[in-house]
């Protein structure tokens, strides 16, 4: 292992260490501590994604493991794959750890998104000493790293754990330019997590990454043999997920390309670059709500910024360009960091038209390339530390160089301040309203302003500390040490609000709609939890207290069961908002015919879709919903509950079939009255001949059908048949990978009712079965 010439580490900090490295870890461990405390102390995560859908997602998995592989679940959208969904990450091993314990999944996964951040980190300072930094520097690109803004304002995302791994690769291809032993079998193992961890961003950046440190390898063609020893196996480890999706994905809405501006939307809008170098500029999302938080691109459909914060602060910056000019590898680095950064930009960006090539048009929210980017910005900063620690008439350049930078940064943040006064508030203002009277425009660039003033300052501070670090600290090797540990404390104070808590309880505690549900004399199928832009709508009571905000927003979230919710208590779902945008194409469509039918055809299509209560903040009025509770949840209506009288079995004998093209659906299904799903299918028209060629054996009776579900293991369905025959209709998704046998004859599935499975049974009685496999076509 290199190091730099005549480095020397602080020789107190060694003593009390015991070595550079030691001290390293130290400074890195203790601040990622502090910055994570309360999740040390027994609280959970519970930001945005976090309690919507990732830990109702990792709870499902975990159940499903004491059941065998988890292939199929029927928790969610009427069944959905989870092997084949990469977001689930069935097959990485540290999921494993939710078949262990079902019941407290919210804890467990929020230590393990903390062990990720060390375990990013860590790796990022290991392979800082591989470019040949000090420990001190290794411990500077660990923090710059791992507590950054956006790392972690990112925890409430899975993303996250993928990103943690990039490092990891990146050693790992080090191993292979520097043609060390079992090279091959270091690279497949990371890339084999990295392709189990799941992200496409955090993958193809890694591989990006990996490419820039191989280009211009003095490796002679037997040399490579490792490379593709490693690429290989990291495949092979990831094969049994990969050839799910592979066979899954066709059929999703992904697959044809998402739209533009499902494409572009989280878009890394120009001005929040200011959020590098001021915290909060645009006010708070995690501490002040989404009602208090002003924020650029409001006004081009841009969404919520992906990551509420991005603070890195300008001594970091400063590193980083003293790191630009001494770091080893520094232009492939450059490089790689510039193009992570313009792909970030995403509709505001020069590369905005190649999100609609081939593959990349299934990718979504590019501000993803932000965390990534994260990582070459950090071993910049890494390099700059070290430069600190070296003895010689060197060290005074790059003190003197380091000066320089962060002099400029305070002339910047002293300019942003003055600009706060002179118009830039008013112009950001401006550029985060939608559409609003004058009042509402002078109430947030005052708002804006007072941001950027107190953050200016704040930011300020590190900078101003560290000039005098520069020039009246002693050794060499204590001026870098005091300046990472600077960097940590800059980090912690700023980023740590970042990554909100809550208690145990929060998860624990059953949801008032939830309890309705479970308690209804009546039993229970599925739930339809309304996410319709009239139920969102529904404005909440603001709290007293003004710091219980976030609290109070996030309670409100869960008790109204949003997005997943429901699932983490057991409850199956259908027709929720895809937030993986992963649900197949019929299904997709099926959910949006279900929110744009008048309400008396949707009521019915639910019904018919096995949905027996629906939740909703709305007052309805329908005779064949019962209101079962009316909940107060802090919204200015009550939560209400509806058992749903119009229920049709889950699996049920139709006799008659109408065929129907995809643009008469909508049509259909308003013409059509209470019975006719409990009689009848919709099916395509092209599947007409198949449907009466798969029943031309059969002499169907006028006498009904009859079916029961014997079992329901997720992945196998077992039911039994008697009376006239006809078309055994079963409402759970039509997707790639389902079998179905009658007595052990294998028969072929048709999609019914637009989204559903659909076999032609004869008269008598029958056993019928179906499979999923994941690999099957």
């Amino acid at each position: 292992m290199r190091s730099w010439p005549g480095s020397r580490d602080a020789d107190w900090l060694s003593a009390v260490a015991g070595s550079p490295k030691t001290a390293a870890g130290l400074l890195f461990g203790l601040a990622t501590g502090a910055t994570f405390s309360s999740v040390l102390a027994g609280r959970c995560l519970y930001f945005g994604d976090f309690q919507a859908a990732f830990e109702p997602l990792r709870g499902i998995v975990g159940r499903s493991w004491r059941e065998g592989l988890p292939t199929w679940s029927s928790a969610l959208r009427n069944g959905m794959p989870l092997l084949a969904n990469p977001f689930a990450g069935v097959l990485y091993p540290p999921n494993m750890v939710f078949a262990l314990s079902t019941s407290h999944t919210a804890r467990v996964l929020s230590v393990l998104v903390v062990l990720h951040v060390l375990f990013g980190g860590w790796g990022a300072a290991l392979l800082a000493l591989r470019l040949g930094q000090s420990a001190a520097g290794a411990a500077a690109a660990a923090l710059a790293f791992a507590l950054a803004g956006a790392t972690v304002s990112g925890t409430y995302m899975f993303v996250l754990c993928t990103a943690m791994w990039v490092p990891w690769l990146l050693l790992a291809v080090f191993r292979v330019r520097e043609k060390r032993p079992w090279a091959g079998l270091a690279l497949g193992a990371a890339l084999g997590m990295l392709l189990l961890a799941g992200d496409p961003f955090m993958i193809l950046a890694g591989m990006l990454g990996g490419a820039f440190l191989l280009v211009e390898s003095r490796l002679r063609l037997p040399e490579w043999k490792p490379l593709f020893v490693g690429l290989a196996l990291g495949v092979l480890l990831a094969a049994p997920t990969l050839l799910a999706i592979y066979r899954y994905f066709p059929a999703t809405v992904r697959a044809g390309g998402l739209s533009a501006a499902e494409r572009l939307s989280r878009s890394l809008h120009p001005l929040e670059a200011i959020g590098f170098f001021v915290p909060d500029v645009f006010g708070s999302r995690v501490l002040g709500g989404p009602g208090g938080f002003l924020y650029p691109g409001q006004t081009d459909g841009n969404g919520f910024p992906l990551f509420p914060g991005l603070y890195t602060g300008v001594l970091s910056f400063a590193l980083a360009g003293v790191g630009a000019s001494r770091t080893p590898f520094r232009k492939r680095l450059l490089a790689w960091l510039l193009l992570l950064g313009f792909l970030a930009l995403g509709r505001y960006g020069p590369l905005a038209l190649a999100s609609n090539l081939p593959g990349l048009a299934a990718f979504r929210f590019p501000s993803k390339w932000i965390l990534a980017a994260t990582l070459p910005f950090a071993l910049l900063v890494g390099g700059g530390a070290s430069t600190l620690g070296r003895d010689g008439a060197t060290t005074m350049k790059d003190r003197r160089l380091l000066a320089g930078f962060l002099a400029c940064s305070l002339i910047a943040m002293a300019a942003i301040a003055a600009g706060a006064n002179l118009g830039f508030a008013r112009l950001l203002a401006r550029a985060s309203s939608l559409p609003a009277g004058e009042k509402v425009l002078l109430e947030m660039t005052e708002s804006i302003r007072n941001h950027l003033l107190e953050g200016t300052a704040r930011g300020a501070v590190p900078a101003l500390i560290a000039l005098g670090i520069v020039h009246f600290a002693g050794g060499a090797g204590r001026t870098s040490w005091l300046v990472s540990a600077l960097l940590a404390l800059d980090l912690i104070s700023a980023n740590r609000s970042l990554a909100p808590t809550a208690p145990a309880r929060f998860y624990e505690a059953t949801p008032k709609a939830v309890r309705a549900i479970q308690e209804d004399p009546a039993g229970h199928a599925r739930v339809w939890v309304d996410q319709s832009a009239a139920a969102d709508a529904v404005s909440s009571r603001s709290p007293a207290d003004r710091g219980k905000e976030l609290d109070a927003a996030l309670a409100r979230r869960r008790e109204r069961l949003d997005a997943y919710a429901a699932a983490s208590y057991g409850l199956a779902l259908a027709f929720h908002v895809d937030l993986e945008a992963l649900a197949t194409t019929r299904y997709s469509l099926l959910t949006k015919l279900v929110y744009s039918a008048p309400r008396r055809t949707q009521i019915t299509l639910i019904g018919a879709a096995g949905v027996s209560h629906l939740v909703t903040p709305i007052a309805l009025v329908d005779d064949r919903l019962t209101e079962i509770a009316a909940l107060d949840v802090g919204a200015d209506q009550p939560l209400r509950v509806y058992r749903n009288r119009a229920l049709l079995p889950r699996a049920r004998v139709v006799k008659h079939l109408v065929p129907a093209r995809a643009d008469q659906y909508s049509d259909l299904f308003a013409r059509m009255d209470d019975g006719f799903l409990g009689g009848g299918a919709i099916v395509e028209e092209r599947d007409l001949p198949a449907i009466a060629a798969a029943g031309k054996t059969y002499s169907f009776d006028a006498s009904g059908g009859d079916v029961h579900i014997i079992e329901d293991a997720g992945s196998r369905v077992v039911l039994r048949t008697s009376g006239g025959g006809g078309f055994l209709v079963l409402t759970d998704c039509f997707a790639p990978g389902w079998r179905a046998r009658v007595d052990g004859r294998l028969v072929t599935i048709f999609p019914a009712d637009v989204a559903f499975r659909m076999i032609v049974v004869p008269p008598g009685a029958h056993d019928v079965v179906f499979d999923y496999n994941p690999w099957r076509t």
